[in-house]
């Protein structure tokens, strides 16, 4: 047994060691620039393999951080840096942050390279912010207010604490969460293989990913969603008279909560599923189609297709 406990405290020593010979081995750039708030009416973030962190705080300025890491020394280190230096400039009433090296390298060539970034920006209210990132996470904290937020990720994550009148999200493989605060316009995510989770309260929620699943809470007006293997599970906090509600899934199953005394009208089917609805209908094909049957002229218009999942419809009063 004391050999063993030696042997553990050995390996653990080695892997700290290592651990700090690593750290101590990288090479590092920073970089800073402030703009003006004046210079522009949005911010643009353009980078290869960084992670985005942007803060909003009330200020009359743009206050931007770049941090470049590689395992490379010397003149090769230095090589890496004068690649990825980052620009900043002022284009088309953008403020722009760019750290891309060449166009046509893959993200194979930039992790070979055995370089890591790191943006972190601090902007006020106001402005739209456009994030543009092939294989970084990008991270929104605060709220943008009257202004849009859109982000382009090719393979990372991204994450909203906050919110703006409108957000756009595009990944392809990463999970997209939306903590939201405020009313949001609309809510636009997709994603090839990652999962949407949006809590807030969202006049308009579009959600489509190929095979993650798509969850949201606090909802307050009409949403689409479309998953090929991926569960729906959608709840209102309140719903406009008239909202539509549409959700398509080939293989997953399909959860929807609306408030109580909410009217509904419209079409639930399953191909291999079953139909569970505290809402008034008449079911046909053997139970797995379900026709909605109020007439109220503010229904809620839903209309929910799912090949091969179970299908839920409740209402906060059950």
């Amino acid at each position: 047994m004391r050999n063993c406990s030696r042997q553990v405290l050995r390996t653990l020593l080695v892997a700290a060691a290592m651990a700090a010979a690593a750290t101590a081995g990288a090479t590092t750039k920073h970089y800073e620039h402030v703009f003006r708030a004046a210079d522009g009416s949005a911010v643009k973030v353009d980078v290869s393999f960084h992670d985005v962190t942007v803060t909003v705080s009330p200020g009359d300025e743009v206050r931007v951080a770049v941090d470049l890491e590689t395992k490379a020394t010397g003149e090769r280190a230095k090589q890496i840096f004068k690649r990825y230096e980052p620009a900043f400039k002022v284009e088309h009433d953008t403020m722009l942050i760019r750290s891309v090296g060449q166009r046509h390298w893959t993200l194979f060539s930039f992790g070979s390279r055995n370089v890591r970034g790191k943006v972190v920006v601090t902007m006020p209210p106001g402005k739209n912010l456009i994030l543009d990132t092939a294989s970084g996470d990008c991270t929104l904290n605060g709220n943008l207010g009257d202004a849009k937020l859109s982000a382009d990720v090719a393979s990372g994550d991204v994450e909203v604490h906050g919110g703006a009148r409108e957000i756009s999200i595009d990944s392809a493989s990463g999970d997209v969460t939306l903590e939201l605060e405020g009313v949001i316009e609309i809510v636009s995510a997709d994603t090839a293989s990652g999962d949407v989770h949006v809590t807030g309260a969202v006049n308009q929620l579009k959600a489509d990913t190929a095979s993650g699943d798509v969850t949201a809470s606090g909802l307050t007006g009409a949403a689409s969603a479309d998953t090929a293997s991926g569960d729906v599970s959608l709840e209102w906090a309140s719903i406009a008279a008239g909202s539509k509600v549409v959700v398509d899934t080939a293989s997953g199953d399909a959860r929807f909560v609306l408030p109580a005394g909410t009217e509904v009208a419209g079409k639930v089917t399953t191909s291999s599923g079953s139909i569970h609805s505290d809402f008034a209908g008449d079911k046909s094909d053997r139970g797995r189609t379900l026709h909605l049957s109020s007439s109220a002229a503010g229904a809620v218009r839903v209309r929910i297709d799912t090949a091969s999942g179970d299908v839920q419809l409740r209402s906060t009063s059950r």
